[in-house]
């Protein structure tokens, strides 16, 4: 078992995309999103989930625009075009579908 834990996230390194958890069928990845920092637009050729785990952030796709909070939550199909920005300091747990 391993356990990972946030509570002492430090938001003054500025955007932050780290590694969590590799295994055969998905890989975990950690943002540390401060507020006004941007993910400008992109897009993985996997499926992604997408949940905010603490804070507020903006995230658009599809030309639609959202405010997504704690514990709110979005999957993307392959090949669509995200960005994310933060409007509180947050914290965002990435999960690539391999």
């Amino acid at each position: 078992m391993q356990i990972k834990n946030y509570s002492q996230t430090d938001f003054s390194q500025g955007l932050l995309i780290e590694p969590v958890f590799d295994l055969e069928h998905a890989k975990q990845i950690r943002i540390t999103l401060p507020k006004g920092a941007k993910l400008n637009h992109h897009k993985n050729p996997k499926q992604v989930s997408i949940q905010v785990l603490s804070g507020k952030i903006k995230f658009e796709a599809k030309e639609s625009m959202q405010e997504l909070k704690s514990l709110d939550m979005v999957l993307l199909d392959a090949g669509v075009m995200h960005s994310l920005e933060g409007l509180e300091d947050s914290i965002i747990g990435l999960v690539i579908y391999k």
